[in-house]
């Protein structure tokens, strides 16, 4: 979700939200957890894209895979967790 939130940013989620285009959400699919905007929805379904990606994400996502909606991040953390994990920008 860069420039708005770095790898490894600590987010908290609501889950009781309604998602609506425009917010940040996180969803599951497949086992992984993906925080990404909302960008549309078509038939119930929920299109997803993250702000740095140009292509929207491949599937179309099911309002029962939308975990919640971010209503806070802090990216003070992400260096430290990058670190930590060992994950790549």
């Amino acid at each position: 979700m860069k420039p708005v939130m770095e790898i490894g940013a600590l987010a908290v989620i609501d889950p009781m939200s309604e998602p609506e285009i425009g917010d940040i959400a996180m969803y599951e699919i497949q086992g992984n957890e993906v925080i990404h905007r909302i960008i549309d929805e078509q038939g119930g379904q929920y299109i997803f894209k993250g702000d740095n990606n140009q292509i929207a994400d491949f599937n179309p996502v099911a309002k029962g895979q939308i975990q919640g909606r971010v209503i806070f991040y802090s990216n003070l953390p992400a260096p430290l967790i990058r670190k930590a994990r060992n994950l790549q920008e």
